[in-house]
């Protein structure tokens, strides 16, 4: 699949009441002419410590934070991916597109590609791991699949998309500075914008069996 399809299916995957943040620059481009009414920042894949910053922002809001980003950038921030995942917040969304090679030489693996379990290392690290490889494939309609998913779905998770590098052209995106990331944290802070939180049908902790 190329990666522009899975940005596209899954950015409209989101909520309005959602947080959204997009690191590197043909993400961003990709993202941007589908996201919708909710609260998006774009970083370039040189920035630290964006994944450290999207945590503090679960932590402090009711609302969902979804990171879209390479394996690459992952792979070079690793330790505050440990931090995600023993934090366990529960609105924490991980969109991680892998496409095995390092940005700008082709057919040079990355370490990521090399792991006897990718899916298991998240596992390990304390995500729920998702793959809709299959979904994609033959669902008709696949962001209607996504949002189904994402509608009931605790995190911290992990999806994990293996992708390929399309041609196609995409408008050129301005990256987040201080005025957007404080027009994000009053998107955050507005207790008017309600997070979705989803409520099982059933709840078994206040389940009584009679004897």
């Amino acid at each position: 699949m190329k990666r522009f399809t899975g940005v596209r299916i899954l950015t409209q995957g989101m909520l309005d009441c959602d947080v959204g943040i997009f690191i590197g620059e043909g993400i961003c481009r990709e993202a941007a002419p589908y996201l919708g009414e909710g609260s998006y920042l774009f970083f370039p894949d040189s920035e630290n410590y964006i994944l450290s910053m999207a945590l503090g922002m679960a932590i402090g809001t009711d609302k969902r934070v979804f990171l879209f980003c390479e394996d690459n950038y992952m792979l070079r921030n690793i330790s505050e991916l440990m931090q995600v995942g023993i934090a366990k917040p529960r609105n924490f969304f991980l969109i991680l597109f892998t496409s095995g090679e390092y940005p700008g030489v082709p057919d040079t693996p990355n370490i990521f590609s090399s792991a006897n379990s990718r899916h298991g290392m998240l596992y390990e690290l304390g995500f729920i791991v998702h793959d809709y490889k299959n979904q994609f494939k033959f669902s008709k309609n696949p962001i209607t699949f996504v949002r189904q998913t994402w509608d009931r779905v605790r995190g911290p998770l992990a999806v994990v998309m293996v992708t390929t590098r399309g041609t196609k052209e995409f408008p050129s995106v301005k990256f987040s500075g201080r005025r957007e990331i404080l027009k994000t944290r009053k998107f955050i802070l507005d207790e008017s914008i309600i997070g979705h939180n989803y409520v099982p049908p059933i709840n078994l902790e206040e389940l009584v069996i009679g004897e």
